[in-house]
């Protein structure tokens, strides 16, 4: 634990094995009222065998993991590396927020990582979150690149679809005639 005091802030820190933990108090020198903020910052796994840091991160609440979900579904690129499950589920509790990183993941150009995504994360999501990401999956299916053909992206985002009982019409905002 470290405490600082300079200029009118008080800062403890507080290092923890998986992260440090901060509170921060400070001091308007005009009206001597200090607003209290507390921030957090999380340790992120730093290789594929960082069970420790990884299965930390399913006890951090959605909002400390939020500003990390690009940098976390990295960690899906590969679901044999023994972090892949506990990102997951980490990334889970985060809901609708995901929807942006795992959109960028399925109109990327890594196949094996879009496959994964389609397989291990997007079934077990909110309803929300996949009909936020369905136009891409459809894209998939329907456009599909050599490389996603090679990897069976198109048939995992197919299934996805079955699974769930997707249906073309339900997207207001995606509208394919193309068959199955």
């Amino acid at each position: 634990m470290e405490f600082f005091n300079a200029r009118g802030v008080a800062q403890i820190q507080i290092y923890t094995k998986n992260g440090s933990f901060s509170f921060h108090n400070d001091v308007n020198a005009s009206t001597r009222k200090s607003p209290a903020t507390i921030s957090m910052t999380i340790a992120l796994p730093q290789s594929k065998h960082d069970v420790e840091t990884a299965q930390a991160l399913t006890l951090q609440p959605p909002s400390q993991l939020e500003p990390h979900i690009t940098t976390l579904l990295t960690w899906l690129q590969d679901f044999n590396w023994p972090v892949a499950r506990i990102v997951r589920d980490a990334l889970l509790q985060c809901g609708t927020s995901i929807v942006p990183g795992v959109q960028s993941v399925l109109c990327g150009d890594d196949s094996i990582h879009k496959y994964w995504i389609l397989t291990k994360l997007l079934p077990l999501t909110d309803s929300s979150s996949r009909e936020a990401c369905m136009p891409q999956v459809l894209g998939l299916i329907d456009d599909p690149s050599p490389h996603d053909v090679e990897e069976d992206v198109h048939s995992a985002a197919k299934d996805l679809v079955v699974l769930h009982n997707y249906s073309r019409q339900q997207s207001a905002t995606v509208r394919y005639d193309a068959k199955w």
